[in-house]
């Protein structure tokens, strides 16, 4: 029987966006849904951190205790600040998280509160509070970038394929804020155009050539209106589960949470998805999930995220994770990336994806409060880098070195 303990701690896997649907109704969310509310959006990016990754797995395993330490370090703050100035921590990246402020405030105080939050982040965050970077060691310094906008937001709940339901979050406010990340200097906050009018009375800014308002100082400000966790009860643990990665389940019910951070040989799937938007209707989106999770799942995969940024939503799969490994995992990684091309060609969409093998390390990241099972290292950098080429080049899929060694006796390439 689950403990008021356990489901704490599967609640902190999920953001209160989902854990406050289940709350009103608990088959809302194992259901295909959809969704449109204003909302105040902020990304925060840690720039310096794919250099970070890259360094410190060459040390493994030191590298990999090291990088635990920091990402523990950073991201602790990084939530505890977002959420006690009200927002939700929905996703994280790699290298940084998505929130948003929502509910039944106006949109000119969501977006405030999400600019007062990127202002604290910079502050609390500046470099010189966490000491200077490893000279000897080269390690570089870590600096945030933040972007802040406001608009429509979409979301959409798919999937279901094994009792597994992913949350899509999308629209046009998170591309322009997106846009704004993209423009703002290390250390700086960048305001969306679209997004500082509703608070340019309260904000000293700078226009940028390449678009945005960079953030210079407020000249007001709203009281601190911290995030309230929706009440949890003991009938929502299935529900709970069925939006954590199995990786994460696996180690939950045996009680390993200790064993959360490791180095594991794993095959990685980077998966654009230009054709599905917030306009997409709810049908071809379900369709289009499900088309994923089957081709993956036939391989034994694991969706670790699914998130949206500036290129539009991004899938990130990969074999090897536990409860399931094989040695033939690269094999598996490009066939799942072939079956799911297919499935959706079959469907009208289209994908680029990158497939990369090695070692990466595999750690939940954020804080007791909200953290989120992901994926770090070279392989994943490149990976996304991968898919990147996919997308603007003729080749739909595009595999690295050693996943075409492992897998070209069986596959052509």
């Amino acid at each position: 029987m689950i403990t008021t303990a356990a489901l704490e701690e599967l609640a902190s896997y999920v953001p209160a966006l989902v854990t406050r649907r289940m709350t009103d109704d608990l088959g809302a969310t194992l259901a295909p849904s959809i969704e449109r509310f204003p909302a105040a959006v902020l990304i925060a990016d840690l720039s310096g951190f794919t250099a970070l990754t890259e360094q410190l797995a060459q040390r493994s395993p030191a590298g990999a205790e090291e990088l635990t330490h920091i990402l523990d370090l950073y991201f602790g703050h990084l939530v505890g600040v977002v959420t006690g100035h009200g927002g939700d921590v929905v996703k994280f990246a790699g290298d940084g998280l998505l929130a948003l402020w929502y509910g039944d405030e106006p949109l000119e105080h969501l977006a405030l509160r999400a600019v007062q939050c990127g202002l604290a982040v910079q502050m609390i965050m500046a470099p010189e509070l966490w000491g200077p970077p490893d000279a000897a060691a080269q390690t570089p310094a870590l600096k945030v970038r933040v972007g802040v906008g406001a608009g429509e937001v979409t979301t959409m709940h798919i999937g279901g394929v094994f009792g597994r339901w992913e949350l899509l979050v999308t629209g046009e406010a998170l591309t322009q804020t997106g846009r704004a990340e993209a423009q703002a200097p290390s250390g700086e906050v960048v305001i969306a155009d679209e997004a500082w009018p509703l608070v340019a009375g309260a904000c000293l800014g700078e226009r940028l050539p390449g678009g945005g308002v960079r953030l210079r100082g407020l000249v007001d400000s709203l009281p601190l209106r911290p995030l309230v966790a929706p009440p949890l009860s003991l009938a929502m643990a299935d529900a709970l589960r069925a939006y954590i990665p199995k990786a994460i389940l696996a180690r939950l019910e045996a009680g390993q949470t200790n064993w959360l951070a490791e180095q594991r040989r794993v095959s990685v799937l980077f998966v654009n998805l230009p054709d599905l938007r917030a306009d997409t209707p709810l049908p071809r989106a379900q369709a289009l999930m499900r088309a994923i999770q089957t081709a993956l799942y036939r391989f034994e995969g694991s969706i670790t995220r699914l998130g949206t940024d500036a290129k539009g939503p991004t899938l990130v799969a990969a074999l090897g994770l536990p409860p399931l490994s094989h040695e033939d995992d690269p094999e598996r990684g490009a066939m799942a990336a072939l079956a799911i091309s297919r499935a959706l060609g079959e469907l009208g969409f289209r994908a680029g994806i990158g497939v990369t093998t090695g070692r990466a390390l595999c750690v939940a990241v954020g804080s007791l409060a909200r953290r989120e099972y992901t994926l770090m290292g070279p392989i994943v950098n490149r990976s996304a880098r991968l898919m990147q080429a996919a997308v603007a080049g003729s080749a739909p899929i595009l595999c690295d070195e050693a996943t075409y060694r492992a897998a070209r006796g069986r596959l052509s390439f």
